[in-house]
């Protein structure tokens, strides 16, 4: 799970910053969970590896901001699934926030933010203060 869902990521991000962002900048878009910020009983290693897209997609957003290129992460909620259809009747799962997977893809942003308008500084690398 590690290896596909954060390793995966990484791999496909490094391609995508040295093939489809031209100079001027790009877009990668990761794919988080509402796992990560929960948790979720019996699947540790999924949400280790969501935690930790979300740490590397704010990483290389500070990283790779100079070169125009944004990275983001969405988690758009529990996509209904069989596995996670089983959690719902188990109970181990709350319907709040439910997609249906043909629809899950409307939560990406038209536009991701860049880390400017999150908060960050590219030259400074740390977090400002939202306004500066």
């Amino acid at each position: 799970m590690i290896d596909t869902d954060l390793n995966g990521a990484f791999w496909c991000a490094r391609a995508a910053r040295a093939k489809c962002c031209l100079p001027g900048g790009g877009s990668i878009v990761n794919i988080g969970s509402i796992a990560s910020e929960t948790g979720l009983a019996g699947r540790a290693s999924y949400t280790t590896a969501k935690a930790g897209l979300s740490g590397m997609t704010r990483t290389l957003a500070l990283e790779w901001a100079e070169r125009g290129i944004r990275v983001n992460t969405v988690a758009p909620g529990w996509t209904r699934t069989e596995m996670v259809q089983t959690g719902f009747d188990t109970g181990t799962l709350s319907e709040n926030r439910t997609h249906r997977p043909d629809t899950a893809c409307n939560a990406l942003p038209s536009q991701p933010k860049s880390p400017q308008s999150q908060g960050f500084s590219p030259l400074t690398k740390r977090a400002t203060s939202p306004g500066r």
